[in-house]
């Protein structure tokens, strides 16, 4: 599976786990891997024999401890029953506001399990747990630790594993924090194409490309000599897109290239020419550039976030005088 496409996928790729008196849940990310968290069955001499997960359709099954990552409190399980459902882990940059879901069962002795949803609460240092989720199923004034080792999804795919309840909010960690044990057991991990990724398409191409020097020398002087827009024009096939994606400097900062149009896209050119895709680039380029992190997902208008673009981009300026860089963005086609 790439992308969930339906919740009813999850739910079926979920599991309880009890071990003793302890209680959580799991997910399948093979048919016979289980991601979960490591305190449910964490204990000085773990007994295999006494692991039981409890299917979607209520047969109980046995696992096996397969890898263990005591420090970011997670664990695979091994099982010889093979499920029909796992879920795509992905690689991502957690963002403030996005909206997530899961399924897990929070009850003890309760084999229903819970649909739960919500937004990215806040973004956590020095923690197991390295970001919070707002969740509106959540009282604090109840016990939901059976939750551990629940999926958190985002746009069809895991980006983090709940970890603990704190009061009614739930404690998750990132897929990019236990990469290592995953790449370890051969588990496909999905990697987010970063805002400032050369296209994986244009890579292929720029990679023994022979570079244009007189072009590019020419964009250096142009950058520092001209006012706040420079245009690079040309017939088609004369090697613009190739000559933006291959430059790099040494003197400059360059901010972020955007491409509009990819060879053998897999998003929609009506999606990369779209106002909000653009704006969106925009701010996230500001933002991770002024201070490391992704803006948070805004619920403003469009009109009103064109309005703050201005600010934001007042700010960049602000920066860049600071450390003395002239800032540049590429936006080809």
């Amino acid at each position: 599976m790439n992308r969930i496409i339906n919740p009813q996928q999850i739910q079926d790729s979920s599991i309880k786990i009890v071990y003793k008196k302890e209680q959580g849940t799991g997910f399948f990310v093979t048919p016979n891997v289980i991601l979960t968290a490591f305190h449910i069955i964490m204990d000085s001499d773990i007994k295999d024999d006494l692991i039981s997960i409890t299917l979607n359709n209520n047969s109980v099954q046995k696992c096996k401890v397969l890898s263990i990552d005591e420090e970011n409190d997670i664990c695979l399980l091994y099982t010889e029953y093979e499920s029909q459902q796992h879920l795509p882990l992905l690689e991502s940059t957690i963002r403030i506001n996005e909206n997530w879901e899961s399924f897990g069962f929070p009850y003890q002795g309760e084999q229903e399990g819970l649909r739960i949803f919500g937004t990215i609460n806040q973004l956590i240092d020095n923690e197991k747990y390295n970001f919070t989720l707002n969740c509106d199923e959540i009282d604090a004034n109840f016990n939901y630790e059976g939750l551990s080792g629940s999926p958190v999804i985002l746009s069809g795919k895991v980006i983090g594993i709940v970890l603990k309840q704190l009061d009614d909010k739930l404690g998750a960690i990132s897929i990019d924090r236990v990469i290592g044990m995953l790449e370890q057991q051969e588990i496909s991990v999905q990697k987010q194409e970063s805002i400032n990724d050369i296209p994986k398409q244009l890579y292929e191409d720029i990679k023994d490309v022979i570079s244009n020097n007189n072009v590019l020398n020419r964009i250096d002087l142009s950058i520092n000599e001209t006012g706040n827009w420079i245009l690079l024009e040309g017939n088609p096939g004369t090697g613009k897109t190739l000559n933006v994606a291959s430059y790099v400097s040494e003197e400059n900062l360059i901010l972020g290239k955007y491409f509009t149009k990819v060879p053998n896209d897999d998003k929609p050119k009506s999606l990369r020419v779209s106002k909000e895709y653009f704006l969106s680039w925009l701010e996230e380029i500001i933002s991770v550039t002024i201070t490391g992190n992704i803006a948070p997902r805004s619920n403003e208008s469009l009109n009103k976030r064109v309005e703050l673009l201005s600010y934001h981009l007042i700010e960049l300026g602000h920066y860049l005088e600071t450390i003395n860089k002239v800032g540049v963005f590429f936006i080809d086609g």
